[in-house]
């Protein structure tokens, strides 16, 4: 039977040794309709609460502070049955789809009924609470000032850690081989993927998706170009198009210890996110497995201002597992329409070319008809 997304709660482990001290940068927790609370302390003093959310407002978790171990307190009764995906037990794959509050409505939304929708295996991780998609949500609070920017980048390496947990304590996980993470813009081609991962054995440490070209290295930029004052001479994988592990990677790679890396002072600080996972799984021999072109796509010419778009009328992708940006709702819709079944069928190719864009976004209108989702999408798809 299904479980619903805060049921997972129920089965997280209950303690584990934390290599951290007092908690003089707590994050803290939104706690209404808080389903339960993960608190983990990490070095450098910093305490990390991961949040289940739930839709019924009578579900509080119920919070005791303490250094070192991990809280769970359960509602006093069962979460209701979440209005979008279910995750099943034992899914293959599972999916850390991360968003934030600015776009639960339009793009984590788009996202969870469309691809999401047929595949019962998204979880979905946010800097806030949100009871509709629903989230696990993750915050920071007590560290120095940090930009929006920082704090995104933050967000990733503690997902990873909680996945991991998941994986390797959780019997609902027991038979999931890969963790697939991914952005709020990204559509994936479920089937697409599957066939891809099949090719791979999931009891070897693989990490894979859009590996940079190692004539990138060293990499000093964030994805607009924007020189960042730090550096990373390891390969990794461009994160919108996917960051794929396999059970043997997420088993083998020391989550914890990469987190810990992630504060301010240390050596990945100020890095982004994408480097600090290559980092991760470097630092214990893992290399990224390098995929044909086409298949996980970081840039993806659905606007004008994706890199290394420019001066494509059409593009074209081979049997896709990701597309990445897909920004708009209403993009999103069209993808799910035009490639319908996608979750379950093989989708050759995928042609893509940008028109003038017209009318306004919409989102959450299920109702959009295929003309509408045409001309508000900017997208001619064949």
């Amino acid at each position: 039977m299904p479980a619903s997304l805060g049921l997972l709660a129920a089965a997280i482990p209950f303690a584990r040794a934390s290599h951290g001290h007092s908690t003089n940068h707590a994050i803290q927790p939104h706690l209404p309709e808080a389903r339960a609370v993960r608190s983990r302390v990490y070095a450098e003093n910093v305490t990390v609460r991961i949040e289940h959310h739930a839709q019924s407002a009578r579900a509080h978790g119920r919070l005791r502070s303490s250094r070192n171990v991990l809280n769970l307190a359960s509602a006093d009764e069962p979460l209701p049955q979440s209005a979008g995906s279910e995750l099943q037990d034992n899914v293959p794959i599972v999916f850390a789809v991360l968003t934030g509050k600015e776009h639960h409505d339009d793009r984590a939304a788009a996202a969870k009924q469309t691809w999401c929708a047929g595949i019962n295996a998204c979880i979905f991780f946010s800097d806030a609470p949100s009871a509709t998609l629903p989230t696990i949500s993750i915050s920071f609070d007590g560290l120095p000032s940090l930009t929006e920017y920082e704090r995104a980048q933050l967000r990733y390496l503690p997902v990873l850690d909680y996945m991991r947990e998941l994986m390797t304590s959780d019997m609902k996980f027991g038979k999931t081989k890969w963790l697939v993470m991914v952005d709020d813009d990204t559509f994936v081609f479920h089937r697409n993927l599957a066939s891809n991962l099949a090719l791979t054995d999931s009891s070897t440490p693989i990490y894979t998706g859009d590996v940079i070209p190692e004539a990138w290295l060293p990499v000093d930029r964030d994805g607009s170009g924007n020189e960042l004052g730090v550096s990373s001479n390891t390969l990794f994988v461009n994160g919108g198009g996917g960051s794929v592990f396999s059970r043997a990677a997420v088993e083998q790679m020391n989550t914890e210890a990469c987190v810990n890396r992630s504060f301010p002072g240390n050596d990945w600080w100020r890095w982004q996110s994408d480097w600090m996972i290559g980092a991760c799984a470097f630092d214990v021999g893992i290399v990224p497995l390098q995929q044909p072109h086409g298949r996980y796509n970081q840039f993806a010419c659905t606007a004008e201002n994706v890199q290394f778009c420019d001066n494509t009328e059409v593009a074209e992708y081979e049997w896709p597992a990701t597309l990445h940006p897909v920004r708009r709702y209403a993009q999103m819709k069209h993808l799910d329409a035009f490639y319908a079944n996608s979750s379950s069928r093989g989708v050759p190719i995928v042609r893509i070319r940008r028109l003038q864009q017209q009318g306004q976004d919409s989102n959450g209108d299920d109702g959009l008809r295929m003309d509408s989702l045409f001309s508000k999408s900017g997208l001619e798809l064949s």
